[in-house]
């Protein structure tokens, strides 16, 4: 795992078991569970023109061979680019943020999180004791009628 570049297999797979969630790994997770059907739509519809404009511009950009804030991984199929825009979320929200704002809106508003504004990470205080990823622990709590929680320690 390498958070600080974006990369995080433990946050990469658990995309796509939340993608899988509705029985399909296609880049579009079971949205506004509980909601009426007039709701989930216009969230499905919202989805789609967003992730569909940011996973055809990544898939661009790599075959320029030009490198940014997502990994290339990600404009493999929309299931992958879920799971890369998931790991960038969480891993580097203060460079996916300004530079890809629809897409972190959409994300900030599934994962119910805004890792941009969580306080900086604290440094190491002691050599002697084994690192952990960035610095913070995560803890997941997946429920589909209540959505995601995801809560960090330093």
């Amino acid at each position: 795992m390498a958070p600080e570049r974006g990369y995080n297999v433990v946050l990469h797979e658990f995309a796509h078991q939340i993608d899988y969630e509705d029985g399909w790994a296609n880049g579009a997770p079971a949205l506004g569970t509980g909601q009426s059907r007039s709701k989930r739509k216009q969230e499905y519809a919202a989805w789609t023109r967003i992730m569909g404009k940011e996973f055809k511009e990544l898939r661009t950009q790599v075959q320029n061979g030009e490198s940014g804030v997502l990994r290339a991984y990600g404009a493999t199929n929309p299931a992958e680019f879920f799971a890369v825009a998931t790991e960038t979320f969480f891993c580097k929200p203060k460079k996916l943020q300004p530079t890809h704002p629809g897409l972190y809106s959409e994300l900030k508003m599934f994962y119910r999180q805004d890792p941009a504004q969580w306080p900086p990470r604290k440094p190491a205080t002691s050599s002697a004791s084994p690192p952990v990823s960035s610095g913070i622990l995560w803890h997941f709590h997946w429920s589909i009628k209540n959505g995601i929680l995801l809560s960090f320690a330093s």
